[in-house]
């Protein structure tokens, strides 16, 4: 770590990573808010979501890296156990980390290129 180019490849990871998360809190801080008991999935990408019990919703840097944190938490834990799945086969297991991981693939919160109309479940940001 002493490398100049060691320094400059760490300090692209830290600032790469402070972008991400910087461009996601600034998207959570013009998300929609939830309107009266009927809202529904579709008025807010974030609603399945918002309901994990470490969810936070304030609108702040920290708070944005807290959910994204959240967000990747079903893919590192695969990360942990497929090998050991491999040994010890429970398709039940591997089913249940599929759709888990599916629906973390469903959380949208910047807009996805070439989409347009009302079903979307990208957010657009203004």
């Amino acid at each position: 770590m002493t490398e100049y180019s060691s320094i400059e490849r760490w300090w692209e990871l830290v600032f790469s990573a402070y972008l991400l998360v910087s461009l996601h809190a600034d998207a959570f801080q013009h998300s929609p808010q939830l309107k009266g008991e009927n809202a529904t999935v579709s008025s807010s990408p974030l609603l399945p979501f918002k309901q994990h019990p470490f969810w936070e919703l304030e609108m702040t840097w920290k708070s944005a890296l807290n959910n994204l944190r959240l967000l990747r938490q079903p893919y590192c834990c695969w990360g942990w156990l497929e090998p050991w799945l491999q040994v010890f086969s429970i398709p039940e297991l591997i089913y249940g980390f599929e759709q888990l991981m599916n629906w973390m693939d469903t959380f949208r919160l910047l807009p996805r290129p070439g989409l347009k109309g009302p079903n979307v479940l990208a957010l657009k940001v203004a």
